[in-house]
Parts: C-alpha cells; sequence; structure tokens
C-alpha cells in the first residue's frame, strides 16, 4: 500500500526546541527534501527519488530538472545540480529561494531555515559563516550560478527576525484588492494579456473566474505597490510573498508574470494568485508567491459531489474543460492540479463515486495517472476513467481548436 502523504504540519511542528541551537542542528532538523522544498516553493515540475526529489535548478534557467535534493548518509539535505554543478546543503536551498547569499547573509539565512524547521530563531547560537558549505564549483562555474567568495562578516551585521506567514484572511483581502484593479479589459495596462487569452478562447471565461493582470509598466506597478503598501502596510506587504526587496524598495516577484489567476479554498476565498507570462519565453511560466504554493486543487470552490469529478492540469484545462463538457451536455466538476507531479494524496477525498482523469497528453501525465488513480480508488471511486484531449497537448488546445 502507498505510503501516505507527508504533510507540512507533521515535516516541520516537530516540538525540537533547545537553547543554543547550532546551524548544524538546523541542518539536521531539515531533514525531508519534498517537505522543505514544497515550503520554499522549489518543487513545481520536481520528479521524485527514492530518497528525496530531482527539480529544476534555482542556480540557473533549464527545463528539464537536474538538481537532485537528497537525505545524504549523514541524515541532512544534499543538493548538487549535474548541470551546473551548483551543489549544497539545506540552508543552500533556503538562501537561494530568498535570494539571499548563504555566507553573506548568515544570519539571515539560518534564523529563516530555523522558522521553517519549527525551531525558535531565538535560540540559535552562530558562528563563523565561513563554515557554512556552500554552492558552485571552483572556476568560471562559480559567476554562473551566481555564488560569491566567503567574505568577512560585518561587525556592524543584525539579524532582523524572519517574517512571520502572513494568515490567509489577510492575503485573500490583498488578492481581492489586486484582482479588482487589475480586472481584464480593453484599456491599455491589460490589453495585451486580454488578447492573449482571447488567442486561447479563454477570455470571457476567465473574466467569470475573476482572472486579473499585472500592468506592464514599471511605473504602473510601483504605483500599485505604493497603493497596497498605503492600505494595508509594509510589513504586511513584505511578508505577502508578492514582493522582493531591491534596497529600500519594494518591486512585484517577478513583474513580467503579469496574468494574475486566483487559486480559492472551499469557502472561496483566495488562498493564493498565480501568475503566468503571457509573452513568448517558455521556461518558468507559472509562479505563485514565496511561500504560498497551492494547498487545494483550482476549482476547489465549485465542487459538487454529485457529479463526476474530472481531474486536468492547471487551471486553463479547467476553463477549457468546463466548456467543452456543458457544450455536449455532460454534467462534471472539473478541478485542475498545480502541476501533473503536485498531487496530494488528500484530495482524493473530494471526489465522489465517479471521476474522470484528463491530465495532459504527454509524458509527465501519463506518469502521474497510475498514483492519482490508485489514490481515487482507495478513497472511493468506483468509476475511473482516463480521457486524454482530443486535438493537442491539453484540454486549453482543443478547446482553441474547437471553439468558434
Amino acid at each position: 500500500m502507498r505510503a501516505p502523504a507527508l504533510t507540512l504540519a507533521a515535516a516541520f511542528t516537530k516540538p525540537r526546541m533547545a537553547p543554543g541551537l547550532t546551524s548544524v542542528e538546523v541542518r539536521r532538523a531539515l531533514d525531508d527534501p519534498r517537505a522543505l522544498c514544497h515550503r520554499l516553493g522549489l518543487d513545481r515540475g520536481a520528479r521524485r527519488q527514492r530518497s528525496g526529489l530531482m527539480i529544476l535548478c534555482p542556480w540557473h534557467d533549464e527545463k528539464t530538472p537536474s538538481c537532485s535534493v537528497r537525505v545524504a548518509q549523514d541524515g541532512t539535505i544534499a543538493v548538487h545540480c549535474h548541470a551546473c554543478g551548483a551543489s549544497g546543503d539545506a540552508l543552500s536551498l533556503v538562501a537561494v529561494a530568498h535570494r539571499l547569499d548563504v555566507r553573506r547573509d548568515f544570519r539571515d539565512v539560518l534564523s529563516e531555515a530555523a522558522r521553517i524547521a519549527g525551531l525558535d530563531p531565538a535560540h540559535l547560537r552562530f558562528g563563523a559563516p565561513t563554515t557554512i558549505p556552500f554552492v558552485g564549483r571552483r572556476g568560471p562555474a562559480l559567476a554562473k550560478v551566481g555564488a560569491r567568495p566567503a567574505t568577512k562578516p560585518s561587525a556592524s551585521l543584525s539579524l532582523a527576525p524572519p517574517p512571520e506567514a502572513l494568515d490567509d484572511p489577510t492575503f485573500a483581502a490583498i488578492a481581492s484588492v489586486l484582482l479588482h484593479i487589475g480586472r481584464i479589459d480593453e484599456g491599455p495596462l491589460s490589453k495585451d494579456v486580454a488578447l492573449y487569452l482571447a488567442q486561447r478562447k479563454l477570455l470571457d471565461l476567465a473574466r467569470a473566474e475573476g482572472w486579473a493582470a499585472l500592468p506592464a509598466s514599471g511605473k504602473a506597478q510601483a504605483a500599485w505597490i505604493e497603493m497596497l503598501v498605503s492600505v494595508f502596510g509594509r510589513d504586511v506587504m513584505e511578508r505577502s510573498g508578492l514582493l522582493w526587496k531591491r534596497g529600500s524598495a519594494l518591486v512585484f516577484a517577478h513583474p513580467e508574470h503579469r496574468l494574475i489567476i486566483p487559486w480559492r479554498a472551499a469557502d472561496g476565498a483566495v488562498q493564493t494568485l498565480q501568475r503566468r507570462r503571457v509573452d513568448t519565453i517558455t521556461d518558468k511560466k507559472y509562479v505563485f508567491p514565496a511561500g504560498r504554493p497551492a494547498r487545494e486543487l483550482y476549482g476547489l470552490d465549485k465542487v459538487r459531489t454529485d457529479t463526476t469529478f474530472a481531474i486536468v492540469e492547471g487551471a486553463a484545462d479547467v476553463l477549457a474543460l468546463r466548456w467543452l463538457l456543458s457544450r455536449d451536455g455532460i454534467d462534471a466538476t472539473v478541478v485542475g492540479l498545480p502541476g501533473a507531479q503536485r498531487w496530494d494524496t488528500a484530495w482524493a477525498r473530494h471526489a465522489g463515486p465517479r471521476a474522470i482523469l484528463g491530465l495532459d497528453a504527454d509524458r509527465a501525465g501519463h506518469l502521474a495517472v497510475g498514483g492519482i488513480a490508485h489514490d481515487l480508488v482507495l478513497a472511493g471511486v468506483a468509476h475511473l476513467e482516463r480521457w486524454k484531449p482530443r486535438i493537442g497537448k491539453d484540454w486549453a488546445d482543443t478547446l482553441r481548436a474547437e471553439r468558434i
């Protein structure tokens, strides 16, 4: 029988408090590669391995996962990219996920790592940063992966307490403002986003779902941030995961990912905001806010247990298959995964007696079907079908070809 999925609560809330914590103890506390990568938002497109994950390397751009995150012989996490040669440990991953330098920002990195592990940063005992192994091969590849040589720690370096995760109601309030001011219309701020959706026959469906857009202009984005800070406060916005700090200024994280897709909890409240590129660049098309991945299926707020439960990949495919099923007179609830490899066993509880697996017609979708089907059957699904898009790789392709 398949082992139950390890939840973040189980992985990171163990009562392991102790005074005088060292970096060694923090590393030992972060002993689950899958949970750590999930918490840092680094498991998008990852492949599971026996002792960990193969993820998209966070130090260089790539389309196929080549960075191994596994449990080493000493019980701690070891990281190695087989493409660029970067290597490190759990602290290295925490640093790169938060855009920090593990040597220069050692105190902040260790404090954030302790917080993730469920340890109190106030109990940390800091040693010399030069004792921490960090990423990169010696030689030209060092610059490629963004590593910096060790520097003497500043005597004036002060430790700021790591930000607490933003509560869901506050994030939902921020999201409601963004979705309102960014509503997709024919105006200049969202014209290209509207065109992108129209070309895919999704514009009216996306508008009905409340999708939105960031403006392309950096000045317009800065004005939005100024307004959000004035309403919610700088501290709250820094903790939202939506922004990056650049010196004393705040900017939108991934400003080129301008299509905003709200992922809602069962009660309809926005749990997170997925963002997508609308240009021709295909690498890393989707992003979630730092520390706030999708915790549930897209479309969960519209689930009905008296209908067939259809699972697809992504929000766009949810809209597409909904329209196709409605056109054909088929009554079904359609929900979307945040990725073929991002299935959570607990999500099987939402299914009724009948289910459809409509994952993409590609290798990732094929590999994911078996595990999801296993969980659905154990959850009580009596009739399960595997559907593949009639045209193209996914249901959005089929919609674009068939919708007039």
